[in-house]
């Protein structure tokens, strides 16, 4: 689970009028979203194309949430890979692109990728809507084990509440070195309760017409 303070928070400012409603109970212990990566390859070869996998956000509430930006954090076991070496990319349903996501490192080599540049996803009243993203690593990439995580965050205007928290993804990067060794590979990096044939049928269930998904977001 993806840790509260690993989540940038800008300074707060007052709030305009204008701002969107907190989609939840703010007095409740849950997040109204429930985030659930779906999909993720379990190892990626370094220099190799994209592998697409997905994102999913459903709101469990009776009120629209709208504003929402995924947050995704990426820890590796070596605490050495380095930012400029993730290509991480995401899918606008409204501008019908992928849109590359800029990463930031913290002073704990946590690398944060916020899904911005767009005024953020609408997830209806009891509805899901489901983030196609697509992520490759540069040919010059050590072999190392990634722990990702994702928080939903509704942006309010320079501020921002945590609505929503993912499972973990965890994989390999297989190095483009002539061994192609992989640092940590020995850690259980098993995405947690995450079988194959649940990744094919959760896919199938929860990908809704007019989602934020592009055709063929398969691996």
């Amino acid at each position: 689970v993806v840790a509260p303070d690993a989540v940038p928070r800008p300074l707060p400012r007052p709030l305009p009028l204008a701002v969107e409603p907190y989609c939840g109970d703010r007095d409740s212990p849950d997040f109204p979203l429930r985030a659930r990566i779906r999909g993720g390859p379990r190892e990626y070869a370094a220099g190799s194309g994209w592998r697409r996998w997905s994102i999913s956000l459903r709101n469990t509430t009776d009120r629209a949430c709208r504003g929402v930006h995924p947050v995704a954090v990426l820890v590796d076991s070596t605490r050495e890979l380095a930012a400029e070496r993730i290509h991480f990319q995401f899918y606008d349903a409204y501008s019908r692109s992928w849109r590359p996501v800029t990463l930031e490192t913290t002073d704990r080599h946590e690398h944060i990728a916020v899904f911005d540049g767009f005024p953020g996803f609408a997830v209806p009243a009891g509805g899901t809507v489901t983030v196609g993203v697509r992520m490759r690593f540069a040919e010059d990439t050590p072999g190392n084990a990634v722990r990702l995580t994702v928080a939903a965050v509704q942006r309010r205007d320079d501020d921002g509440d945590w609505v929503g928290s993912s499972n973990d993804y965890a994989f390999t990067i297989r190095g483009g070195g002539r061994d192609g060794a992989v640092a940590g590979a020995d850690e259980d990096t098993r995405p947690r309760g995450d079988g194959e044939r649940d990744r094919e049928r959760e896919r199938r269930r929860d990908r809704p017409g007019g989602g934020a998904e592009p055709p063929g977001t398969g691996g």
